[in-house]
């Protein structure tokens, strides 16, 4: 009995590195190692562990033809809070709540206060001080504790909720016996990976 199988693909161009990684994720310890080169142009090889299942065998192929070797790392998001300003130019009110969702109650103040919210951090406790600009109008102000009153921790942000989605199913594709996997479990583990890549 073999040692490994061999999946020969094509591909024009090739980042051996990420390929590798997206190769991973998909199959995890089944993977072995990525020969590039072969008789034909573009040729590579992906080797499996001899007891690779059928159902990972099947995605090889798709993971490949996805794989964009010029793809460039995305840069480093912009912080969602402005830089710190001078003590002086801030306005700290603190609050004292149950329960924090510090993402959606960040979201939310930011979308109703504008420019004059700065952002949030956490105090003792369940204390959440929000940072204002010192000279936002008084009706800004005033609109603050109604806010963080109405705050809901059990709702989430998009970002959350996608979140949340996702980990959801890869529990449920993890639970499952992969011999077992449907065509719909097939296309739902290739989704979570498009997602997973284009993320990074």
């Amino acid at each position: 009995m073999a040692a490994y199988q061999d999946v020969m693909c094509t591909k024009a161009a090739v980042n051996p590195d990420r390929l590798c990684d997206e190769l991973i994720a998909v199959l995890g310890d089944c993977f072995v190692d990525l020969v590039i080169g072969g008789a034909e142009p573009g040729e590579l090889h992906v080797i499996l562990a001899a007891d690779t299942p059928a159902e990972l065998i099947e995605l090889v192929s798709a993971v490949v033809s996805a794989h964009d070797a010029y793809a460039v790392d995305p840069a480093p998001p912009e912080p969602d809070t402005p830089q710190p300003q001078p003590v002086g130019d801030v306005l700290d009110i603190v609050f004292s709540l149950d329960a924090i969702n510090i993402a959606r109650l960040d979201a939310d103040l930011r979308a109703a206060l504008g420019q004059d919210f700065i952002g949030l951090s956490g105090g003792p406790g369940q204390q959440v001080r929000v940072h204002v600009r010192a000279g936002a109008d008084a009706a800004v102000i005033a609109d603050i504790a109604p806010l963080v009153a109405a705050h809901d921790p059990e709702q989430l942000t998009a970002a959350q909720q996608v979140a949340e989605e996702q980990a959801a199913l890869v529990a449920a594709l993890r639970a499952k016996p992969r011999d077992s996997w449907t065509d719909s479990d097939r296309d739902n583990a290739l989704l979570w990976l498009f997602e997973r890549l284009s993320s990074e």
